[in-house]
C-alpha cells in the first residue's frame, strides 16, 4: 500500500498526528498535535508511535495496544 509505505519512510523523524495523516490523505480523528515517534507493531507500540491495523484477524492486538496513533484502511 502506497500511503504505508510513505508513512514508514516519513517516520524518519518526528511528526505529528495531523503530519501522517496529510501525508495519507486520510481523516484524522484525535489529537492533531500528538507527536509520532515512530512506527511499531499493535503489540509493541506505545503512546508516541503509530501502528497499523489492517484486518479483524489482530482485533485482539487492537484491543490492548498502547498505540498512540493507528492507520487503519
Amino acid at each position: 500500500d502506497a500511503c504505508r509505505a510513505q508513512l514508514w519512510a516519513a517516520l524518519d523523524m518526528h511528526r505529528t498526528a495531523m503530519d501522517l495523516a496529510a501525508l495519507c490523505g486520510a481523516e484524522l480523528i484525535g489529537d492533531p498535535q500528538l507527536r509520532i515517534d515512530g512506527p511499531a507493531s499493535l503489540e509493541a507500540a506505545g503512546p508516541n508511535e503509530v501502528s497499523f491495523f489492517g484486518h479483524a484477524r489482530y482485533a485482539k492486538e487492537l484491543a490492548s495496544t498502547r498505540a498512540g496513533a493507528l492507520v487503519v484502511p
